[in-house]
């Protein structure tokens, strides 16, 4: 399974706002990002982002510009699914079942939604993130 937005494979995917995104619009059933505003030479803008699959150079330019202050007009909110513990915890929240397990072997995270839907990480969130992509798609 790859992401929409940059055709990364889930397993693969690192955390980064486009995680956040794909994570929003699959596992939160939040309506996708589509548009952003930005400052360049003193004046905003509107650039479309998001909708159309991305390559993985314009995935990574646009993490890096909204890294550096890009402000996205996210109509899924601004969760930092893949980088923030709380963030994270409402995804397990909201798809949490009698399977639901996070554990951690020493070395890396494992989260399971259900007996066959599991990821693993050595980032907790990161394992949330991949694990609940499994779980939905």
């Amino acid at each position: 399974m790859r992401c929409p937005h940059c055709e990364t494979d889930v397993d693969e995917h690192p955390a980064n706002r486009c995680l956040d995104a794909w994570v929003a619009e699959a596992a939160m059933g939040n309506p996708p990002l589509y548009q952003a505003t930005k400052k360049e030479n003193n004046e905003w803008g509107t650039t479309s982002i998001i909708g159309e699959p991305m390559s993985l150079s314009n995935c990574q330019e646009l993490c890096e510009r909204l890294d550096e202050g890009f402000v996205p007009d996210i109509r899924a909110g601004n969760a930092h699914y893949s980088t923030s513990i709380a963030a994270a915890w409402e995804v397990v929240e909201k798809l949490k079942n009698e399977y639901t397990d996070i554990d951690f072997d020493g070395e890396d995270w494992r989260v399971f939604f259900s007996t066959d839907t599991f990821a693993f990480a050595p980032d907790v969130k990161l394992a949330i993130c991949h694990a609940a992509l499994k779980a939905v798609l």
